[in-house]
């Protein structure tokens, strides 16, 4: 009777060890995610404050009616320029994230309702589970909204123009180390607003889930790219005050959004390389399980999900195994947030597919064989380089815009205006969208020419990198006189 008793009493002191423990481990943390998920904007809605589920719908519609995510149809997303409507553009590119996003984000609220969890996590409630999943799927659906024209050869024509520039001041860094991430960021909190000042007015968890690089060219971090421009570090900072994020420290739900472009992006690139006849379904998997062949447990997951492949007789065998595979990612992925959410919380994790797990090896390994049979194909090798072509050519041309003087300049912005000696300019000046020039507007009324001039280049590239491929290359022509 008294060993019945002792193992009894044995059993209630440990439960109670648990629970102590988990209650210590989450101390400070109870309902987390009802902090982290906010109906709150940078300015004050018309339609004032809403529920949480209602606000991040409007979120998403704010996202989804937009010019500039509609632009999104007519860029690169491997293929230039490309013709056959089957393979994958930004636009498709980003649904298909977008979709990856939501599974992954109702999968980890599974996960942490089995782990018993899901009160201390804040996502009891119906609302806040539902502005969970829509943040990371619309977080997903933005996360290329910033890509100029060619996509990587876009950035890096950009970037490399204004290396050979004579900086004005090192707020020149915005464009030395130019990319689609702090482009994206300026996009939704000002350009896309019809004055170009209030850009979308998403909820700061919206805009916090957004920044994978969540900081400015000037900071310290880890992250081999900066997500905000110095335009905008006013806007950062209030994202980072509301959710008292530190200087290089991400938003929770940004690691979902990353998470679920890594998953599509690769599998994507080989099913559209397929689609295109660079390489064969049979013969990525022959080179897939070379790359993993020194790792067993890597390559035990390629056979397993080949084979589940090969058994769906009534599906395409590469969607089947790109399903298959999507499926094994996400479930890795959503189980590593759940057991690595301390690390997450504390901004300390790298990314939730770490590079050295069982999976990150395979992403890698994925990579590989994309980047040696689609990336390096010569057709799109060529219209790359055209692109970038393009690119350099436009911002030669509205590069002279940077000599007129500033006085003048705002001159002829004026409609209609006429100075003489500056014909060329007014013609230039003349392309740009009326909500750029408001944004360049206001930023400068109380600036220093330097600073001017740093704003000036700011007007140029978002009317540049805000063109389609196609756009882009037409401009390209009639300015170089090849085309009229």
């Amino acid at each position: 009777m008294r060993n019945k008793e002792g193992d009894l009493l044995g059993r209630l002191l440990c439960f109670v060890w648990v629970t102590i423990t988990l209650r210590e481990k989450h101390k400070g943390r109870e309902g987390m995610y009802q902090t982290l998920l906010t109906n709150e904007r940078l300015r004050p809605s018309s339609r004032g404050k809403e529920s949480i589920a209602q606000e991040v719908e409007s979120d998403r519609s704010r996202v989804l009616y937009s010019a500039s995510f509609r632009r999104l149809q007519r860029k690169t997303q491997v293929f230039p320029l490309e013709d056959n409507a089957a393979v994958r553009t930004r636009l498709t590119h980003s649904l298909e994230v977008a979709h990856v996003g939501r599974f992954l984000a109702t999968s980890v609220i599974q996960r942490v309702s089995e782990k018993g969890l899901i009160a201390s996590w804040g996502l009891d409630l119906t609302d806040f589970k539902h502005a969970f999943v829509v943040t990371v799927e619309v977080a997903c659906l933005l996360h290329d909204i910033g890509n100029p024209p060619f996509g990587h050869f876009g950035e890096a024509a950009i970037a490399k123009w204004f290396t050979k520039c004579s900086a004005k001041n090192s707020y020149f860094n915005d464009f030395t180390g130019f990319d689609g991430n702090p482009q994206g960021f300026r996009i939704v909190t000002k350009l896309n607003g019809s004055d170009g000042l209030t850009g979308m007015n998403l909820t700061l968890s919206q805009l916090a889930s957004t920044l994978k690089y969540p900081s400015t060219p000037s900071e310290k971090s880890r992250y081999k790219k900066f997500g905000a421009f110095f335009t905008e570090q006013e806007a950062l900072k209030d994202v980072r005050d509301k959710f008292s994020l530190r200087p290089e420290q991400r938003h929770p739900l940004a690691y979902l959004m990353e998470a679920a472009d890594d998953i599509c992006y690769c599998l994507s690139d080989i099913e559209d390389g397929v689609e295109k006849r660079l390489l064969t379904h049979d013969k990525f998997i022959d080179e897939l399980m070379s790359e993993v062949d020194s790792a067993t447990s890597v390559k035990l997951i390629v056979e397993a999900t080949r084979d589940s492949a090969r058994a769906a007789s009534k599906v395409d065998e590469t969607v089947a195994f790109r399903s298959a595979l999507v499926r094994r990612f996400v479930a890795a992925a959503a189980s590593n947030y759940v057991d690595e959410h301390e690390e997450i919380m504390s901004g300390s994790l790298q990314e939730v597919i770490q590079e050295d797990s069982e999976y990150g090896l395979l992403l890698t390994a994925i990579k590989k064989v994309v980047r040696n049979n689609v990336y390096t194909d010569p057709s799109i090798q060529s219209l790359e380089l055209s692109g970038y072509a393009a690119i350099t050519g436009l911002l030669d041309r509205f590069g002279i815009l940077l000599e007129v003087p500033r006085e003048k300049f705002l001159c002829l912005l004026a409609p209609g205006a006429r100075i003489a000696g500056y014909d060329v300019e007014k013609r230039l000046v003349d392309f740009i969208a009326g909500r750029h020039v408001s944004t360049y507007r206001q930023a400068v009324e109380s600036c220093n020419d330097d600073d001017e001039s740093w704003h000036r280049a700011h007007l140029i590239v978002d009317y540049i990198s805000g063109m389609t491929d196609s756009f882009a290359m037409e401009m390209h022509k009639i300015l170089g006189g090849t085309k009229w």
